[in-house]
């Protein structure tokens, strides 16, 4: 892969720094104000912060081959995913309840995700990170983020800020598809004019304008609205914004798993306080219908890497009953993933990671069965250190130069492909250390001429 940099760093820093902060602004200007950031780094053992540099005017391009095998690959995930859900939920019960054990997932998490009705996709909202094998051409999926995927302002406004800036055609239609998505939720969820709420965590920047966007561009009709989790009020009757008014249609950037260990206090028959397990109540309102969670929750039953587990495992027993096409995906796009280290040390190159990972925490690889690397001092070690872990075959990603402000930077090339409502819309690439971080770059791409 070829990269390209208008403004060279090692020609012009002066050049450079007026170029990248020109970009910075308009991406500011349009609700990224992420460009940089105040982050704790690797060097200072994640005790320290300093200024780090996350947009790069660096551009990837992209031989035609490669990129049209991300769309290819980004479809037969697609349909295998689809297969793999609608057979899950053809299952009798006793046997959904086993792969759900065998899966890791709690009590909490199994009610919401059998009580909870089935949308006619399993995700809306879909990103695919994917490897390229350089031997081959093709690309390999490492995980599925289907329930919170981020980096969605960066895939559409960003991607057609930097490429505007380059006199580069826009390859990402993310804006188009969020409008053509939230047209077909409102049909499935027979919204009408009701208010449709949008939250994440009012402090956390990325999220929070993630969720934005996405109201920006659901053009409802009726009211939407914004209203932070933490000042969501919970009962047992339902969710409720600050001016009272019931939440109905809710859509959140909030991990599903955060919410089994939260606890609330209320009032029972007797006027005494008792302690309540907030996801408790959550899966209640969702199994009554009282609450509408956008996206569906079997949007959360993918993006368990240990599930990912579960599907390649069909290899060997096929106990979904899936199609000879999905078979076949599973075998071309996915990486050998296992339980236990022991089933795994056979392919002797691999990695270590937790069920619900995110951001490289807590991830161990392994190079002919000995430790290479290791995420031992991180944020949140403690909290992502404690899952279950999978083990999955180990493939290199690609390497890359890129311009940065402290020069240029060799660095391993990870892709994200979004989909959204059932359609590839975009490419969201980043370059950082061997286990993509919260210290990656941001890089926009074009395609060989």
């Amino acid at each position: 892969m070829k990269v390209i940099d208008k403004v060279n760093v090692r020609d012009s820093e002066e050049n450079y720094m007026r170029d990248w902060l020109k970009v910075s602004r308009t991406l500011e200007d349009n609700g990224m104000t992420w460009s940089a950031g105040m982050e704790l780094t690797e060097e200072s053992n994640f005790t320290e912060e300093e200024w780090c540099q996350y947009v790069t005017l660096s551009m990837i391009k992209l031989n035609k081959d490669v990129y049209q095998d991300t769309v290819k690959a980004t479809e037969e995930l697609r349909d295998l995913l689809n297969d793999v859900v609608e057979n899950y939920y053809r299952l009798p019960l006793d046997v959904k309840n086993k792969v759900l054990d065998d899966v890791g997932f709690s009590d909490f998490d199994k009610k919401i995700i059998l009580g909870s009705k089935r949308e006619e996709m399993f995700s809306y909202f879909c990103r695919f990170d994917l490897v390229l094998d350089e031997k081959t051409g093709t690309h390999k999926c490492i995980e599925f983020n289907s329930d919170t995927p981020t980096g969605l302002l960066e895939t559409g406004m960003a991607h057609s800020v930097i490429n505007d800036y380059y006199e580069e055609p826009v390859f990402n239609s993310v804006e188009s598809s969020l409008v053509k998505v939230w047209d077909r939720i409102r049909e499935t969820y027979q919204v009408g004019e009701d208010t449709i709420y949008f939250s994440s965590l009012d402090d956390n920047i990325e999220d929070k304008m993630t969720v934005e966007y996405n109201r920006l561009h659901s053009e409802h009709k009726g009211k939407s609205k914004f209203v932070a989790l933490e000042d969501i009020s919970v009962t047992k009757e339902g969710l409720y914004d600050t001016e009272g008014n019931l939440i109905k249609y809710w859509f959140r950037l909030y991990p599903l798993e955060y919410w089994e260990d939260e606890i609330i206090v209320e009032q029972n028959n007797e006027g005494k306080d008792e302690e309540v397990h907030l996801g408790e109540i959550l899966s209640k309102l969702v199994i009554e219908g009282k609450l509408e969670i956008i996206n569906p929750v079997s949007a959360f039953l993918v993006q368990n890497k240990n599930f990912y587990r579960l599907i390649y495992s069909q290899l060997k027993d096929n106990q979904l009953r899936l199609s000879r096409e999905s078979l076949k995906t599973i075998e071309t796009r996915l990486l050998a993933t296992y339980k236990t280290k022991e089933e795994v040390e056979h392919v002797k190159d691999y990695v270590e990671k937790p069920v619900y990972g995110r951001e490289g925490n807590c991830v161990t690889i392994y190079k002919d069965n000995k430790i290479f690397f290791e995420d031992v001092v991180h944020e949140d070690t403690e909290y992502y250190g404690s899952q279950d872990m999978i083990y999955q075959e180990y493939i290199e990603l690609p390497k890359v130069k890129v311009e940065t402000w402290d020069g240029e930077y060799e660095g391993s090339l990870l892709t994200g492909s979004y989909l959204i409502g059932g359609e590839p819309c975009g490419l969201y690439l980043r370059v950082g250390h061997m286990v993509t971080g919260n210290l990656s770059l941001f890089c926009t791409y074009t395609l060989e001429d």
